[in-house]
């Protein structure tokens, strides 16, 4: 089952080229390996696979488009029963829905099912990344950061590194920059 794995790694790979700033070259070596992952009739990691792409997307500037890849990979979640990813596949719904629309309800709304679906899942680093998302797109209060922190810390038994969570002061800020006609992002 070659094509399996390889279909696998052109998709990881894919998106890291994505990172590293040419999202174009990126989002078709991750297409590819999309395809070479399917015709396996493999479907465990369509939706995070989805979700990727819509990262790309994002770090591009195109955020409707990534939503729609977003709401793909939530439907193929409850196909494949495969959530592994779901926290981040709403984190990024709630990202991409400030850009588009800033203090809209559904920001907050993704953000409480992502930190909700990371809880359950146990899933610390996604749900400390959902809590940062919160407070940079101020969907949560300033105040609220630092006893939503305080709960985190309860339930995984340990104090995060991250207590600049009661600092965030500014808005969320990764969209991309152009240099020399590539994509580039910040990093997280």
């Amino acid at each position: 089952s070659f094509p399996y794995w390889l279909g696998w790694a052109s998709i990881i790979f894919g998106w890291s080229i994505a990172a590293l700033g040419d999202c174009d070259k990126g989002l078709k070596i991750l297409r590819d390996g999309q395809a070479m992952y399917e015709s396996t009739g493999a479907l465990q990691i369509k939706p995070y696979s989805f979700t990727l792409e819509a990262e790309i997307h994002g770090w591009a500037g195109r955020y409707e488009s990534g939503l729609e890849l977003l709401q793909q990979a939530l439907v193929e979640n409850s196909e494949t029963d495969v959530s592994f990813y779901q926290a981040e596949t709403l984190r990024l719904m709630s990202k991409f829905t400030h850009f588009i629309n800033p203090g809209s309800a559904q920001v907050k709304e993704y953000l409480n099912k992502a930190m909700a679906v990371a809880r359950q899942q146990n899933a610390l680093a996604l749900e400390q990344r959902t809590l940062i998302n919160a407070a940079y797109t101020n969907a949560i209060p300033k105040e609220n950061i630092a006893k939503l922190t305080s709960e985190i810390e309860a339930h995984y038994g340990f104090v995060l590194q991250s207590r600049l969570l009661n600092k965030v002061d500014r808005p969320i800020s990764d969209r991309p920059t152009q240099q020399g006609g590539s994509q580039t992002r910040r990093p997280e």
